[in-house]
Formats: C-alpha cells, structure tokens, sequence
C-alpha cells in the first residue's frame, strides 16, 4: 500500500476519492496532542491543491486562516460551520460547485470535511476526473491549529 503523510502540508487541498493506489492522511482535529479526539484520516485518492492567492500584505485572507476560523473551534462540525465552509468554498473555485457533504458530517472533523464536488467549467480543479453527471467525492484537508 503507497501512503503520503500530509502533515507537513502548509494549505489546503482536496483529496479526490478514486482507485488511485496511493492513500493520503492527516492529523485532524485542534493541533492539542492531549485532546484525545485529535487523530489522523486516511483516504485513498488524487491530490489537488487548493489555494486563493491573498494579496501579499493581507495574508490573513488566504485560505488556510479562514478555514481554521471557522473550523478550529470544535471538534465537530456544526451546522452553523457548515454554513460558513460552504460559502468559504464557492469563493475559492472558479468554476467547480464544491459543498459538504452532510451525509459524512460525523466522520468529518477539523482538518478533514468530506465533500461533493460537481466537476465543471474550463477552469475546473478536477477536469477529466469524470464521475456520473462529473459528480465526485472528496475531502478537504489543511493544516489545523486552535485559534
């Protein structure tokens, strides 16, 4: 089995559920090694990298930060974080429509939101994934710390 570790990740990225032959995990939850729920995810897939390019003086635009703002304050997601993730993802894709999926909240965590991914457009971050009606599955993963 070919594992790639990704806590040395520095942004966010989406890890495309597939038969890929390659698993990729990450540590989840708020970086606090004594939390007892914080642990580590696996999924097997592509990954895609996921960035929005801040304006250099204003960094705390980029997605990371704003991602753990949002996320960073439970373990579990809330309804309410959902909201908010959602929104967060429709800004950052250009052509993509890119939600969570409600389905998988309880096997989500901060650092590691499942996903549904409509693939579209020219400028799509999964061109050629295919998938019925380019509907995929994915996770979306970043480096979370407590804010």
């Amino acid at each position: 089995m070919k594992e790639v570790c990704l806590l040395s990740l520095e942004q966010a990225g989406i890890v495309l559920c597939g038969d890929s032959g390659v698993f990729y995990w990450n540590r989840v939850g708020v970086d606090n090694p004594s939390n007892p729920l914080n642990s580590t995810r696996r999924e097997e897939g592509f990954f895609v990298p996921i960035s929005n390019d801040p304006p250099l003086d204003q960094s705390e635009l980029s997605l990371v930060p704003r991602l753990n703002e949002i996320a960073s304050r439970s373990q579990e997601l809330t309804p309410g974080m959902v909201n908010q993730l959602d929104d967060l993802l429709h800004e950052v894709s250009s052509s993509d429509a890119i939600s969570v999926d409600a389905s998988k909240l309880k096997a989500s965590a901060p650092g590691w939101v499942y996903l549904n991914i409509m693939a579209q457009g020219e400028f799509s971050y999964f061109s050629g994934f295919g998938g019925e009606g380019g509907n995929l599955q994915g996770v979306l993963t970043w480096p979370c710390r407590e804010s």
